[in-house]
């Protein structure tokens, strides 16, 4: 199912302002990124078929790249040893993070910017065992220098902060890798992207001078006073 980005019905209302609202809160009460406050996102739910591909959808380019990521990534996911709360979570988070691909070209535009800055230095992502802490700073300056849409900056940019303190932790911890979940999952992702990079199509969207709030959405940006 394929939504846009308005809260004009039930669905659409119970995505883009309930369930993200309660994201932002979660957010709000864990200002570290240490993930203290994951159990906000129990209580509340959205429609899962929205990260679900339906007949009568229109699949956009990347779609499958996307979705084939996940299928993997959800084949191995209980032998990465998450701990309880991710393993409690994850398909609520991952189909919030496949509902927003599919469903909010603002996001979408930023995630894709970031997979093809992966490809495009793909050579540095080929180590499937590297620790890639390096890496991450890396992306997160890169999405920092570009990213004009003052609004969603601090949302993004805790994302990027509970992944890297968490990765950080893992690797330098003395657990064994096979214990190390976030380590894994960040160098699995990496090394998808990496083995399939002739596979991920270079699209407009996914260049930061077209975000949305870089050269679209300008106008309607500045008529709700950034909060939009």
């Amino acid at each position: 199912m394929r939504i846009g980005g308005l809260w004009n019905t039930p669905i659409s209302f119970q995505f883009h302002k309930v369930f993200k609202d309660r994201f932002r809160q979660m957010i709000d009460a864990d200002p570290d990124a240490t993930g203290s406050a994951l159990d906000f996102l129990r209580e509340v739910d959205f429609d899962r078929r929205l990260a679900k591909q339906e007949e009568d959808d229109k699949v956009f380019i990347n779609e499958d790249f996307i979705m084939t990521m996940v299928e993997n990534y959800r084949s191995i996911f209980s032998s990465l040893n998450p701990p309880l709360k991710e393993r409690v979570l994850e398909p609520k988070i991952t189909d919030f993070a496949i509902a927003l691909i599919r469903c909010d070209t603002a996001y979408r535009s930023r995630i894709f910017g970031k997979i093809g800055f992966i490809v495009k230095n793909k050579e540095r992502f080929k180590d499937p065992s590297k620790n890639y802490l390096e890496e991450l700073l890396m992306l997160r300056d890169w999405w920092i220098y570009h990213d004009r849409r003052e609004r969603s900056l601090r949302w993004i940019d805790w994302g990027f902060r509970y992944i890297i303190e968490h990765y950080r932790a893992d690797v330098e911890s003395n657990k064994p890798i096979n214990k190390q979940f976030y380590f894994q999952t960040v160098n699995f992702i990496f090394q998808f992207i990496y083995k399939n990079a002739d596979k991920w199509v270079f699209r407009p969207e996914g260049d930061p001078n077209k975000w949305f709030g870089t050269e679209t959405g300008v106008q309607i940006t500045e008529l709700y006073g950034g909060n939009f």
